[in-house]
């Protein structure tokens, strides 16, 4: 990784038609280095990793490896969520990352939304209570199965306390965050299962202080209602990516990081997760951007986090290059030290009719080559520079997936 502070982020939609072979071959070698790297990596890395994940990051289990007690569990799990599905069996395997999971992307109401999460959230934090004072159980697949549930809503809450600038409760969703994302993360990877009891006596605090504040915003949920759209799902929600991310990450490290910024939605949860596991003591900005929309956005950066540091800017895909560009130059207005970016994905040559779209471009060649980024996104291969969907009216391969999938489970909407 190299300081992309003195390079030209996101060159001119004019730039990308008028070079389009050069800009074909960049990606031709980018695209096989990076694929060359991502078989290195998952090759290493799925010799430490406790489970198998199917493409939507769900964990995967054989169902003739589940003991007695382990069946009993799930089916306590699968019975705690007025008859909405927590698992889901395929052929001879169970994968998580059911109904439950996905279930505000299946409602169109938005305070809807929010009771269901709220509720959801107390069912899984009083079941992940329970699961802890069960001896030589934090590794099991129920446990991380619920602590995963349980790390995707806070990141769905988290956000909308955000958006809703609910003051009182950032604070405590940061610690939030920072205990179940992490603990999940540590959990999956072997090479933590000597910190169980540590990781324990994290979580039960976390769940001590998430039922404070569940009783809290439940006796008043209306404060979160406030018209804001409900975000419901997140790009790059893979932990097997994720945690090739990070160990990419760490292996090409810059030394010294004092601040990382997150961009939301999408980078959310990576800060944290950078924090955790990399820079522990770097602070977390995080800021919210649109490039998709006229909306002038406010980029609301902190100076004393940015002033003569070194800035990580961490977020799920890069296509264009916009939203970083306007970062950037919010970022150089307090003068960093050096500014570095990492993200999950990118978008290659697939996505060249969006690039050449009015006000759109494409990320800078150079820039590219001196970032941290894992794999392609499952953005799809369009066609025109009319639309951002294929023909079929797809934007993101692996969301429209899930849609189908939950079509399945339109049956339990009136159950929960």
């Amino acid at each position: 990784m190299k300081d992309i502070y003195p390079l030209v982020v996101n060159l001119p939609h004019s730039y990308v038609s008028l070079h389009k072979t050069e800009i074909q071959v960049f990606f031709d070698d980018f695209d096989q280095k990076i694929g060359g790297d991502l078989k290195v990596l998952s090759a290493s890395l799925k010799l430490k990793l406790r489970f198998k994940f199917n493409k939507y990051g769900g964990i995967i289990i054989p169902l003739d490896k589940v003991d007695l007690a382990e069946i009993c569990r799930l089916q306590t799990i699968e019975n705690s969520y007025f008859g909405c599905p927590f698992f889901k069996k395929y052929k001879k395997t169970l994968t998580n990352r059911g109904a439950v999971y996905y279930i505000t992307s299946m409602i169109e109401d938005d305070e809807l939304k929010i009771i269901r999460v709220l509720s959801m959230l107390e069912i899984s934090i009083d079941l992940l209570k329970d699961f802890l004072e069960v001896k030589d159980y934090i590794d099991s697949y129920s446990f991380v199965s619920i602590l995963d549930e349980i790390r995707y809503k806070t990141l769905i809450l988290y956000e909308h306390v955000l958006a809703k600038k609910y003051v009182e409760k950032v604070e405590v969703f940061k610690k939030l965050v920072f205990v179940f994302s992490g603990a999940f993360y540590q959990i999956i990877n072997s090479d933590y299962s000597g910190q169980s009891e540590e990781i324990k006596v994290k979580l039960s605090d976390g769940v001590d202080l998430y039922r404070k504040v569940l009783k809290e915003i439940s006796a008043n949920y209306s404060s979160l209602n406030s018209g804001l759209k409900f975000k419901t799902y997140k790009e790059a929600d893979h932990p097997e990516l994720i945690w090739m991310f990070l160990n990419k990450l760490k292996e090409k490290k810059c030394p010294n990081i004092n601040t990382i910024v997150g961009i939301r939605f999408g980078g959310i949860e990576l800060p944290f997760l950078v924090q955790n596991f990399i820079y522990p003591h770097a602070e977390i900005d995080l800021v919210k951007i649109s490039t998709y929309t006229n909306l002038i956005t406010e980029i609301n950066l902190k100076e004393n986090l940015i002033h003569c540091r070194n800035i990580l800017v961490v977020d799920d895909n890069i296509l264009t290059g916009r939203t970083l560009d306007k970062l950037a130059t919010e970022i150089k207005k307090f003068s960093p030290r050096n500014i570095f970016f990492a993200c999950v994905a990118y978008s290659s040559m697939k996505r060249y009719p969006q690039m050449i779209m009015d006000n759109h471009g494409i990320v800078n060649p150079r820039l590219l080559g001196n970032i941290c980024v894992v794999d392609q996104s499952c953005f799809t291969k369009i066609n025109s520079s009319k639309s951002y969907k294929n023909k079929n009216g797809v934007f993101d391969k692996i969301k429209k997936e899930i849609q189908l999938t939950l079509n399945s489970y339109k049956e339990f909407m009136f159950k929960i």
